[in-house]
Formats: C-alpha cells, sequence, structure tokens
C-alpha cells in the first residue's frame, strides 16, 4: 500500500481501520473483553484507548494484562482482542486506534457503552444475610418432604 506519511513524504507501508465490536455493552469495573473487526497490520501493533469527547476522559485498552498501556498485535490481520478500562457509567464512549509508530489513527465513534455493576455486590451481599435453605449435616431419604 502507498500512502502518505503526517510529514507528507510517499510511503510503502501498511495501514489499519477499525470497523465494528463485538462484546458490548461493558460494565464501568473494567476488564471486559472486546473484539474489535476491520483491518490490523500483522507487522506492527496499535494502542486502542476509551475516550469520552464530553469530558475528554482517555483511558488505555490492554490486552488483559493489568498494568499500563499496553501495544497490541493482531494475530489475524482482521480482529484484535482487547480488555477495556474502568470507566464513569454512560456512553457512549468512543474507540481511538493509533499505529505504533503514530502514522495511523482510526476511531470508531460511539462505539462502546458503559453500565453499573455493582447489583452483583449488592445481590451477593442480601443474599448472606438469609440463612440456608436447609441446615447443615448429614440427610436420609426420610428427611425429604
Amino acid at each position: 500500500m502507498l500512502g502518505l506519511s503526517t510529514d507528507g513524504l510517499l510511503f510503502g507501508g501498511y495501514g489499519f481501520s477499525m470497523t465494528g465490536l463485538t462484546g458490548g455493552p461493558v460494565g464501568d469495573d473494567g476488564g471486559w473483553q472486546v473484539i474489535v473487526s476491520g483491518v490490523f497490520p500483522l507487522t506492527q501493533g496499535v494502542y486502542v484507548d476509551v475516550l469520552d469527547t464530553a469530558t475528554g476522559i482517555r483511558r488505555a485498552c490492554t490486552d488483559g494484562t493489568p498494568g499500563t498501556r499496553e501495544l497490541l498485535r493482531s494475530t489475524t490481520g482482521g480482529t484484535l482482542t482487547i480488555y477495556v478500562p474502568a470507566m464513569p457509567v454512560g456512553g457512549p464512549y468512543d474507540l481511538v486506534g493509533v499505529s505504533e509508530d503514530g502514522i495511523f489513527t482510526s476511531t470508531l465513534t460511539a462505539a462502546l457503552s458503559y453500565i453499573h455493576r455493582s447489583f452483583t455486590t449488592r445481590l451477593y451481599s442480601l443474599r448472606s444475610a438469609w440463612p440456608p435453605p436447609r441446615a447443615v449435616g448429614p440427610y436420609s431419604i426420610d428427611g425429604e418432604d
């Protein structure tokens, strides 16, 4: 592929684009897997961020390893598996990708929505307050009513 770099020079290289995703909405606690479809270079990685255009909040996606910003690599050239960061409830948020060398960018506008996930914590804390349905210990068939 021939193209112009950001400094106006002609080069023969690669490009990438993000065209869709599978796996939303995601929880506000982060760590949810999302598969992004598109065209991804096999020779270089990309950085992907979740961007809230209204507030300017921008957080990096990872490859599933907790820590700092990750360089993500596609093994197929057609999909990229990412794990989204924690974000405030709401959206839709943009997914912004930048090639490893910074030449190419791609944006999926209004791609992700975040939902509140603390209901699971409240549900299990409520269940722990109830007594167990049966007393603990061995049972015989006679005890079944």
